[in-house]
């Protein structure tokens, strides 16, 4: 039986009960499931086996090694040494001790890191605190005081109905009301985030 090739590519064979193949799909997924992706591929590879680069002469024809997520990606999905998705992930994880402080309970600041966000997403179970919507498409948006920039908590991302945008325009109950009020007077983020 002859495999069916990916529609979109034409030089891949589809993954089961698609019409695309695996990376052609996953292109087409939000960023959170992009990145979960790559972790995936990431942790298949014990952490001391981790490679920088590979010789560019061991390469598959089409492909280059990604350092971020230690597998072989198709040279259009590449940028440097690191596959798109694994770019835009080294980028945000740069981008958030220059831009928040994490308030801690004993009074003292530090800069954000991207296990500070990743447990504050976990605590808030991936949905928005206020909302308590899931994001889909982006990753929750760091609320925090535009002055002092300490991190309040994580809200929705959209700058048409989410949250951190339009927030007043979207109070839909008392208990949503409420939660407003709490991020603004008791942020969550300085008690779930221990020095």
């Amino acid at each position: 039986m002859a495999t069916k090739m990916c529609v979109k590519c034409r030089m891949t064979n589809k993954a089961p009960g698609k019409q695309k193949c695996h990376e052609c799909w996953m292109l087409e997924q939000p960023a959170l499931v992009q990145e979960r992706d790559a972790a995936r591929r990431r942790g298949t590879i014990p952490v001391q086996m981790h490679l920088a680069q590979v010789p560019k002469a061991l390469w598959p024809v089409g492909r280059r090694w990604c350092s971020g997520c230690q597998s072989f990606r198709r040279l259009s999905d590449c940028t440097g040494s690191r596959c798109q998705v694994c770019n835009s992930l080294a980028a945000w994880e740069a981008m958030l001790p220059k831009t928040y402080i994490i308030g801690l309970s004993d009074g003292t600041t530090r800069p954000m890191t991207a296990d500070d966000y990743w447990l504050m997403f976990e605590k808030q179970e991936g949905r928005c605190y206020v909302c308590q919507r899931e994001s889909r498409s982006r990753r929750l948006a760091v609320d925090h005081d535009h002055i002092t920039g300490l991190v309040r908590v994580l809200l929705c991302p959209d700058p048409e109905w989410g949250c951190n945008y339009a927030i007043l325009g979207k109070i839909k109950d008392v208990p949503m009301a409420k939660r407003i009020v709490e991020v603004m007077e008791d942020p969550p983020a300085g008690r779930w985030i221990l020095a």
